[in-house]
């Protein structure tokens, strides 16, 4: 697969998708870009909106920023939002069931830090599994469909790794920047424990659901693996 070369003079986009260990690579990103590293995440607890860069710094050859964080469309923060002309991103992605579960379970210890998440069950995950999508499409560029999705990830996109491989994700991300990478750099962050064996029905069901979003991680997952 041939994606789109780094353009080192022009804004970069780092798409967070939550629960994807966005947490851990901030820090390597932010290394990675001393001066041009802007955060770009919505304050849960005062509802306060990430700050906007104003058009200068957009403007800035020399230092073009590189905005990291929630690109959530759906909470008012999203790609067109906010910086409709960015053209390149890159992306670290998770299976969605994956995904969508480890929010759950994130989403109730965060509204209940004395919960005791080993009492959520299958049966009551399989309800709100039906009742949750993945976020991935929230946070990408809009317009993604089941008949472009590869055209435009191939168009817009510097790389996309996946969770399931990190180490080699974040080497072949540093080889496309032109950056340094090690695999020892990368730390556990905001993990969150719960229960990892369910029933592959429920997995392909969830499949079945989300055809596209699923479509997206199998891509960047081959993406990978071919290196």
């Amino acid at each position: 697969m041939i994606l789109r070369d780094h353009d080192p003079t022009a804004p970069l986009i780092f798409i967070h998708v939550p629960k994807t260990a966005g947490t851990s690579v901030r820090g390597i990103a932010k290394e990675w870009f001393p001066g041009q590293f802007h955060p770009h995440y919505l304050n849960d607890a005062t509802g306060q909106l990430p700050e906007w860069l104003p058009q200068d710094r957009m403007q800035d050859r020399a230092l073009p920023p590189v905005i990291y964080g929630h690109l959530d469309r759906d909470r008012g923060t999203g790609i067109e939002q906010y910086y409709p002309e960015v053209s390149q991103f890159l992306a670290i992605l998770r299976d969605p069931f994956e995904t969508t579960v480890s929010a759950i379970y994130f989403w109730r210890r965060f509204t209940d830090p004395q919960a005791d998440l080993g009492r959520i069950g299958t049966a009551q995950i399989e309800k709100r599994l039906r009742k949750r999508a993945p976020n991935t499409l929230r946070h990408f560029p809009h317009g993604i469909t089941m008949e472009n999705y590869r055209e435009v990830l191939q168009d817009r996109f510097i790389h996309i790794g996946v969770t399931e491989d990190l180490p080699r994700s974040m080497a072949q991300i540093a080889a496309r920047l032109g950056k340094p990478f090690d695999p020892g750099d990368l730390p556990r962050a905001n993990v969150t424990d719960r229960q990892r064996d369910f029933p592959q029905s429920l997995r392909d069901d969830y499949r079945a659901r989300f055809p596209l979003e699923h479509a997206i991680h199998d891509f960047a997952r081959d993406l990978v693996a071919r290196g």
